[in-house]
């Protein structure tokens, strides 16, 4: 068969010439144009009298073997064809995610599975390993658990449920926690469930809000002292301006 490199037939006739037995594979054609494989054992015999030389051969088809081995290797090619894929399509995701200034993690509901690199810095840990010993295993270990909930804020229990089934079952409604560092930071949270070779992950993202919070706590504070000062003012004209009549003896006609 064309297929077969010519140094195999210089190998298998220089053995033979040696007196040797010569085993290996060889792809035959078939007389379709098809071909087959046999694992082949030759040995020489030859007669020194007369001074000729024969041969005697064993095949067994190994024709089943080989397109076993040729799919096996197709396989493992296409399987290092797409792992390459992902890789470079994990990278990406990677890079992506790491481009945002956001905390982006996620969780099989118990404990952290991957975070981006505002994570690590905002918590000042190299890995998810030190976060859980420093915090614990879960994201919500980290949160402040003396809120009010009624303000839309989340804690690690939120009454009976946990606050990943809390945010769950309330997928409109916005949510925030506040995580204690030297200061209290405050961050808009959202949460999204995704299956992934069978298992259910959540994606946390966690957008700092704390500037933004400050900045409105900051206006209600100013609009509440501004009608204080509205108020109060109205009480001190009242307390100057006398009541009806009460001038009227000084301005009666003599």
């Amino acid at each position: 068969h064309p297929d077969m490199e010519k140094s195999i037939y210089e190998d298998m006739w220089k053995t033979l010439r040696d007196d040797r037995t010569w085993e290996g594979e060889v792809k035959n054609r078939k007389k379709d144009g098809g071909y087959y494989w046999v694992y082949a054992i030759i040995s020489p015999k030859c007669t020194r009298v007369e001074g000729s030389c024969g041969y005697t051969d064993i095949m067994f088809d190994i024709t089943d073997k080989k397109e076993v081995e040729r799919l096996k290797l197709g396989l493992e090619k296409l399987v290092e064809e797409r792992t390459k894929e992902l890789e470079s399509e994990k990278k990406l995701i990677d890079s992506i995610i790491n481009s945002q200034e956001s905390i982006v993690v996620t969780s099989d509901g118990k404990k952290l599975a991957t975070a981006n690199k505002a994570f690590y810095e905002f918590y000042e840990v190299n890995s998810l390993d030190e976060f859980m010993q420093k915090y614990g295993p879960c994201i919500c270990d980290s949160f402040e658990n003396d809120v009010d909930i009624s303000q839309g804020y989340i804690k690690k229990d939120m009454g009976g449920k946990t606050w990943l089934e809390y945010m769950l079952e309330r997928p409109h409604e916005n949510f925030k926690v506040i995580i204690k560092k030297d200061i209290p930071h405050i961050f808009n949270i959202t949460v999204d469930k995704f299956e992934f070779e069978g298992k259910t992950f959540i994606t946390i993202v966690l957008t700092d809000i704390t500037d933004l919070e400050m900045t409105k706590k900051a206006i209600e504070e100013m609009h509440k002292h501004t009608q204080d000062s509205i108020h109060f003012a109205s009480l001190i004209q009242k307390a100057l301006v006398p009541l009806d009549g009460a001038l009227d003896p000084y301005f009666k006609d003599n």
